[in-house]
């Protein structure tokens, strides 16, 4: 652990992963209707995002190998909610690459 203002922090290991889907408002940078896969770090802010036409597991299992390539540290966990797009395949997934796959309430980050 380090610290950060007098606040513990872990040093970056895990990720944050949701997929929301584009608001009309975002639609001059992001299509209407698809999803933005997300990932971030709360200790160093990194972050990494691409869209999905499709709010499936399958969908969130074909990007995010391109997306753990962007990341800068050796990652150890992934935390999402328990939505239907981060289902059993995914932490599969996870697994193969040695990375561990925590379900959460939704909107109830913990990293």
């Amino acid at each position: 652990t380090m610290s950060r203002g007098g606040v513990r922090v872990h040093p970056p290991c895990a990720l944050a992963c949701s997929a929301r889907k584009t608001r009309q408002t975002n639609r001059e940078y992001l299509p209407q209707g698809h999803y933005q896969l997300t990932l971030i770090d709360d200790c160093i802010r990194f972050l990494a995002a691409t869209v999905l036409e499709r709010h499936t597991t399958a969908a969130v299992c074909r990007a995010l190998p391109g997306l753990l390539d962007t990341v800068p540290f050796p990652l150890r966990w992934i935390q999402t909610d328990s939505g239907s797009e981060f289902g059993r395949d995914l932490s599969q997934l996870l697994g193969r690459l040695g990375i561990r796959h925590t379900r959460i309430r939704p909107r109830c980050p913990h990293l």
